[in-house]
């Protein structure tokens, strides 16, 4: 293994291309970079197997199309596709070919005139504190691989379609992203297709039209811990699940000028609890087409025209209960399908009493009782009635009820459920509201 501290442009390029008076780096050699712009007028075609150690990530750039067959290593460096055009191999201004091993540590990924990174046919993908800033189309795609961990992904922009992500895995064993704080005013911010995906933890917002998370066809697919705010855009959108694969969001905060959550043509089971879900007040907080095999439990709606809203559902048979809905301007549940659907359920605290099909036994409109479930509880896990910020428990820990403190009374609304009178809801634990409490 040799180790080169690399100064010059000329010498980059030697070191990568084999051309030049220096000697070509090769597997296993180690590139020290000083700060500075380098720029390849032609492909790098580096060898597999280096590692890249830049001084900084805003001061260490790389401004080429780099197309490589094997593994890589980099660390506090941009690759930076400006001016680099779009018939690169796999049309990506950064193509990882074939990679045992991709570690990637504070590492941007801007300027590509279509995608940023595109890996394919990975081993192992791991992605650390890296910015993925913009692009003309997705900005990291990772496609027919072994499981691919990203950790605190940041950035946004990506193309303007529909279809364009920031972060898109397709027909991989699955993504592991943990703790992303991503902002996108155009595309989508997390998109799988054929694709199992975990996610915990992060916060996105969403300024645009589309989707903040993207989650289609086969693959189990895990949301935990999420905040999303969406402006126009849906927050989480499943398409396609098939069964046996299941979708499960637990422990969301999701406020959307837009539908905070829609399902739909899906056959897997699909859950949802133990969200909080705001401020759609022309429409529903999750809606449903066409999709079997739904359950939504202990979730708090505010201010929507609708709390669920299944649409075309003649197959579905959907179970609902322990949920508490307040501020609800229309019908707390509605079927606007073809036929009322087979339900279940119980112990749901509504606004009011209009709904397309009878309350089941344990349900309540009673107004003091819905006052009750939404009341913050002097003590409890808001800020209200604690006291001294000294003697307070941190943000996390349990409160005299056992849920886990929010981080601050405006997170009342849906931070006092279970609900407090019915002893059959005192089962259910309060989790965490999106990023309220810290990493997943």
């Amino acid at each position: 293994m040799a180790i080169y501290n690399v100064t010059t442009g000329a010498e980059l390029q030697s070191r990568l291309n084999g051309t030049g008076g220096w000697t070509e780096a090769v597997d296993g050699d180690v590139l020290n970079i000083a700060d500075g712009t380098y720029t390849f007028t032609a492909p790098v075609r580096p060898n597999s197997g280096l590692t890249l150690n830049g001084t900084s990530m805003a001061g260490t750039i790389l401004n080429c199309r780099w197309e490589q067959t094997g593994s890589l290593t980099a660390s506090n460096l941009t690759f930076d596709g400006n001016g680099k055009g779009v018939d690169g191999v796999n049309n990506a201004n950064v193509s990882l070919d074939t990679p045992t091993s991709v570690v990637l540590t504070d590492v941007r990924f801007t300027g590509s005139e279509d995608i940023g990174l595109f890996i394919y046919n990975a081993s192992a993908v791991v992605l650390t504190d890296c910015n993925a800033l913009d692009a003309a189309g997705h900005i990291i795609y990772i496609t027919d691989s072994a499981l691919a961990t990203i950790v605190r992904l940041t950035g946004g922009t990506p193309g303007a379609s529909a279809g364009d992500a920031v972060l898109y895995g397709s027909n991989t064993s699955g993504l592991l992203v943990i703790d992303p704080v991503i902002t996108h005013t155009r595309g989508v911010a997390i998109r799988t297709h054929i694709c199992a995906l975990r996610l915990s933890g992060g916060t996105i917002t969403n300024t645009g039209v589309y989707q903040s998370l993207r989650l289609n066809s086969a693959g189990t697919k895990i949301v935990e811990g999420l905040r999303v705010v969406t402006t126009t855009g849906i927050g989480i959108f499943g398409s396609n699940v098939e069964s046996p694969a299941y979708l499960t969001v637990r422990g969301c905060h999701i406020d959307g000028g837009g539908n905070p959550v829609k399902f739909q043509t899906s056959t897997g089971t699909i859950t949802i609890s133990e969200c909080l879900l705001k401020d759609h007040p022309a429409g529903p907080g999750i809606l449903v087409v066409d999709s079997a095999n739904v359950v939504i439990h202990n979730n708090t709606f505010s201010n929507f025209a609708y709390g669920v809203n299944f649409n075309n559902d003649a197959a579905s048979a959907p179970s609902i209960y322990n949920n508490a809905m307040q501020s609800i301007s229309s019908k707390c549940i509605l079927d606007a399908g073809d036929t009322v659907p087979t339900w279940s359920g119980g112990y749901n605290v509504l606004a009011k009493a209009s709904v397309d099909y009878s309350l089941q036994t344990g349900d309540t409109t009673d107004a003091a009782e819905v006052d009750a479930w939404f009341m913050p509880i002097p003590g409890g896990n808001c800020d209200v009635g604690r006291g001294s910020p000294l003697a307070r428990p941190g943000v996390g820990q349990p409160d005299i009820y056992g849920r886990p403190k929010l981080s601050s009374s405006q997170d009342c609304v849906g931070g006092v459920y279970p609900q407090r009178k019915r002893p059959s809801n005192l089962l259910h634990p309060l989790v965490a509201m999106g990023t309220e409490i810290g990493s997943v």
